[in-house]
């Protein structure tokens, strides 16, 4: 059995396990100096209403944030094999290293003490990595059988027919500049109308674009795109719009590397070298400023900026204790100084109104901070990673077999919807306990069946 527990450098030789530790070392920091240039020359210009603020530089602060870097890269997943290092990797990128360049970078406008975030976040995502930390060499003999999306697609039909005809009267194409207000006119209204938006947007037209990709289906990936479409058209939500770009580009990846896998090294340098070049020429260039705006700002440096923010805003306020929460609000009782808030449970709009002063500005922010910071503190920081630690030891249990060229790409929405939003909300809402489920009860165990789609390999050892 051949294992894979090295990366590869530019000449085709493999690094050594350790080599290969300092080298994603090396591209962190340079990742971290790259989202600080994005932050610095660029957010804090042009978006500063929406938290990006830029104070002098710092280096005992940078010093302390390249500490908590080393540290994570001794333990990170080295590669996307599965769905814990999907996750992992995903966090690391678009939630830990943007906080750690938020917490050196970003101005103190309250005064707020600081001092045990950067800890808390620090040995959460390190004890999270510590869990997960484990080789994983199996046969891949498990998979859906081929009703499996034929059934997705017949639910998303249905709900492609219930959500046109509910919004057929405000749906259109809205450019950047007037999102909000289509977004104000998509919203739904109640609970059948939210899952339908969400489920039909953010599970089945993803997950039919993933099947219909690893399938070489048509069929299944024009779906996916019009479902995109269909949605955006509904509520201007670009991430509905960006997800099957994500999910494509992991697809090719993990079909066309070696072992199937791809590295966190080459998603670090590149963030790091595509960052630094749009920052350069986005005076010069529109693509540049595209990038340097959605990719820098808002899909990279706001996650973790708003780890900050909602540090100050709850410091200020006092924590939630998980009253904010569905089902936990029924034994917690909501805290005294959020009674009669009529933004209350929405976080999002109490730091967006309140912390930032942006009237209707819902500041939606990761699992880190909606169901850690603003609940306990410091301490949340710790039992926000554990639960997330636990969500993805079921996850890789239930899932353990799949083709990862497959589970990788279906699972990338779920993981992204946790860069800014909580977890309890992406097991309800966003599809987690649905896939738990699909795992635990759609699939078979018996390769060479027929109608199954069923490989056998074996997946690379961290």
């Amino acid at each position: 059995m051949q294992t894979h527990q090295s990366g590869t450098n530019a000449q085709g030789k493999r690094w050594k396990p350790f080599e290969s530790r300092i080298v994603l070392f090396g591209w962190s920091l340079l990742y971290a100096l790259s989202l600080n240039y994005c932050l610095s020359a660029y957010a804090s210009v042009w978006w500063s209403e929406y938290g990006f603020t830029s104070s002098d530089f710092d280096l005992w602060k940078w010093f302390a944030a390249s500490l908590s870097i080393l540290l994570w890269t001794s333990v990170l997943p080295k590669r996307i094999k599965n769905a814990s290092s999907l996750f992992l990797i995903t966090i690391y990128h678009f939630v830990g290293i943007p906080a750690l360049v938020a917490i050196t970078s970003l101005e103190n406008m309250y005064g707020v003490d600081r001092s045990s975030l950067l800890p808390s976040l620090t040995l959460g995502f390190f004890l999270s990595c510590i869990i997960q930390k484990r080789s994983l060499s199996v046969s891949l003999n498990r998979a859906f059988p081929s009703w499996f999306p034929v059934t997705l697609t017949i639910v998303w039909l249905l709900c492609a027919i219930f959500l046109i005809k509910s919004f057929a009267g405000v749906m259109q194409f809205e450019g950047l500049d007037n999102i909000y207000a289509q977004r104000e006119a998509g919203k739904a209204e109640g609970l059948i109308q939210g899952y339908a938006q969400t489920y039909f947007g953010y599970v089945l037209s993803p997950a039919l674009l993933a099947f219909g990709l690893y399938q070489r289906r048509p069929l299944f990936i024009l779906v996916g795109i019009v479902g995109a479409l269909i949605l955006y058209a509904i509520t201007a939500e670009k991430a509905v719009i960006m997800y099957p770009l994500f999910i494509s580009a992991m697809f090719v990846l993990m079909r066309r590397l070696s072992k199937h896998t791809v590295s966190a090294i080459s998603i670090t340098a590149s963030f790091s070298f595509l960052l630094t070049i749009a920052v350069t020429f986005y005076q010069h260039s529109t693509v540049a400023e595209f990038i340097s705006w959605y990719l820098g700002s808002r899909t990279l440096l706001m996650p973790g900026i708003f780890v900050v923010h909602y540090w100050d805003q709850f410091s200020i306020d006092g924590n939630t204790l998980w009253s904010q929460l569905k089902g936990f609000n029924l034994l917690i009782q909501t805290p005294p100084q959020y009674l009669g808030d009529e933004r209350w449970p929405s976080l999002g709009l109490i730091v967006g109104e309140l912390h930032l002063g942006v009237p209707t500005f819902n500041v939606n922010a990761s699992f880190i901070a909606s169901d850690g910071i603003a609940s306990f503190g410091a301490i949340g920081i710790l039992i926000a990673f554990l639960v997330f630690s636990l969500f993805l030891s079921i996850l890789d249990y239930v899932s353990s077999g799949f083709d990862p060229i497959l589970l990788v790409p279906l699972l990338v929405p779920l993981s992204l919807n946790l860069t800014n939003g909580s977890l309890f909300t992406a097991l309800t809402s966003f599809g987690g306990l649905f896939w738990i489920i699909c795992f635990v009860f759609f699939t078979r165990r018996k390769v060479g069946a027929d109608n199954f789609l069923s490989h056998t390999r074996t997946l690379p050892k961290s």
